[in-house]
């Protein structure tokens, strides 16, 4: 529900305090009907050329972090979202906590639709994918629901910016000239390559790689060169689940260096879903 500077709803939430030092970032307690909820705000720059608020009031996916409420003031967009209490991925594994096979399964499938649904439905790519910024809700009987947030640096997919952090980005994001240029064609395969990261360091409880840029890191070279089974012997990774063989080749496919070959997100999608059957 988006309300207008003149009708501003800031009345209505007490308690403001930062939250998990993040610049703009605010936990509050919004009040409406009696009901008090607990919320996180987001202040927008009007300086910032984003496209999150909309991203924000738009998206519709049970993986997709939503607005609850956003407002203008002269100055800033201001988004309210549901505060979600189980923390970011990455908080989870810094935490020592083990994802299950069943959790694997289901971080790929939700992740892999929602960005999915926000290249084909909303024409964006993510740009950001990140276990940073990928919450999650522990629900009945053990399940986990991944929640996709942080749309700061969401662009169209007619466009082309380098952005993203260096753990998670692309290889062809670093050949400046030809992906500013329009080479690389299909924008998307930046998100699946930055959600193969996530996963591999899910299953792994590693990154992969420092970063992809030419003749910066041994590690991606060798996997470049010699493929997935072959790098996790040469590095000696463990892993944290039963079933690495059979993920191995899904990780493959998405962190392939040539974004030609590379997965696309419908594959991802189509892949793990044999894991459940």
């Amino acid at each position: 529900m988006a309300s207008s500077a003149q009708s501003s709803p800031r009345s209505n939430y007490v308690n403001y305090q930062p939250f998990r030092n993040v610049p703009g970032l605010f936990k509050a307690i919004r009040k409406r009907e009696g009901i008090q909820e607990p919320v996180v705000l987001k202040v927008i720059s009007n300086t910032c050329d984003t496209n999150e608020r909309k991203l924000l009031e738009d998206a519709k996916h049970p993986n997709i972090i939503s607005a609850v409420e956003t407002w203008s003031t002269p100055s800033c967009d201001i988004v309210a979202m549901p505060e979600l209490v189980g923390g970011d991925v990455c908080d989870w594994i810094m935490q020592g906590k083990v994802f299950s096979w069943r959790h694997v399964v289901g971080f790929t499938q939700q992740m892999a639709s929602a960005l999915c649904y926000l290249h084909t439905e909303l024409g964006f790519v993510h740009a950001d994918v990140s276990l940073e910024n990928i919450l999650l809700i522990e629900e009945e009987e053990g399940r986990i629901r991944f929640i996709l947030t942080d749309f700061g640096l969401s662009y169209p997919k007619s466009a082309r910016f380098v952005c993203g952090k260096e753990f998670y980005a692309a290889p062809e994001v670093h050949d400046t000239v030809r992906w500013l240029g329009g080479e690389y064609v299909d924008v998307t395969k930046i998100d699946v390559f930055a959600l193969g990261i996530c996963l591999f360091t899910i299953v792994f409880n590693n990154y992969p790689f420092l970063t992809t840029s030419a003749g910066k890191c041994k590690g991606f070279l060798f996997f470049a060169q010699h493929g997935l089974e072959s790098f996790l012997r040469h590095c000696r990774f463990p892993s944290s689940s039963t079933n690495r063989q059979c993920i191995s080749a899904l990780i493959e496919g998405m962190l392939c260096p040539s974004p030609g070959a590379r997965f696309s997100m419908p594959r991802v999608i189509s892949e793990s879903n044999k894991f459940v059957r």
